[in-house]
């Protein structure tokens, strides 16, 4: 990973993000809640399972997972759908078509928004939330990722180019070998963050809707659009 600030600025930034998380910890830990969060259910415990000092460090990655990834990807998703009439055409008559009023848009209906999904998708592939966080470069020997072997000069057909198209069933054939699994945003395995939990999959039911930011990402556009 590569930084362009200097070390000491680097550092001094990364202390002030944990002051920042434990100052909201600690808020939160006197404050009662009205509504349930994620605290909510790591302080039900006041044996061995309840988080320590250690623990509560945590909180600024948390905080940062939860919320920057998310503000990052909604500016590049609407340039993306604005400056490409066609996706902005397909994805406001999708949502037109499927609410008759504001007040119908939530979480389970907006799942539902196969173009949105797919238009959320492609900005996750043209855009990165964070640039930094792995390389998109197959290298020239080529790799094995997540157990693939993946060769050199892999990637999207015409990957520069906007086409939530390619992340649709029925595909034509420029895009047809596309493998959007394969994208990874928030990372894979133990260390994918927050967003990629399995939570709003189980809650929601639809596969393309499993993600903690996808969820409220989807909602949010759905309202401005």
């Amino acid at each position: 990973m590569v930084f362009d600030a200097p070390p000491e600025k680097a550092h001094k930034d990364a202390r002030r993000l944990i002051h920042f998380g434990d100052n909201k910890v600690h808020r939160r830990l006197e404050t009662e809640a009205e509504r349930q969060d994620f605290m909510t259910y790591i302080l039900r415990f006041n044996d061995d399972r309840s988080m320590t000092v250690r623990e509560e460090a945590n909180a600024a990655l948390l905080i940062l997972a939860g919320s920057e990834t998310t503000a990052s990807l909604l500016p590049g998703f609407a340039y993306y759908i604005m400056a490409n009439p066609p996706a902005y055409r397909k994805l406001v008559d999708e949502i037109r078509e499927s609410f008759n009023s504001y007040e119908e848009i939530d979480f389970q209906r907006v799942g539902q928004l196969t173009y949105l999904n797919a238009a959320f998708e492609e900005s996750l592939q043209a855009y990165p939330h964070i640039p930094a966080v792995t390389p998109r470069i197959v290298p020239k020997e080529g790799a094995l990722i997540d157990g693939q072997f993946v060769p050199e000069n892999s990637h999207f057909a015409d990957a520069d180019s906007f086409i939530p198209e390619r992340w649709l069933e029925s595909r034509d054939k420029r895009i047809e070998s596309d493998n959007g699994p394969a994208v990874r945003p928030f990372s894979l395995g133990p260390v994918t963050v927050l967003e990629e939990s399995e939570f709003w999959f189980d809650i929601i039911g639809n596969r393309a809707f499993h993600s903690l930011a996808y969820a409220g990402m989807h909602l949010i556009a759905t309202k401005i659009f």
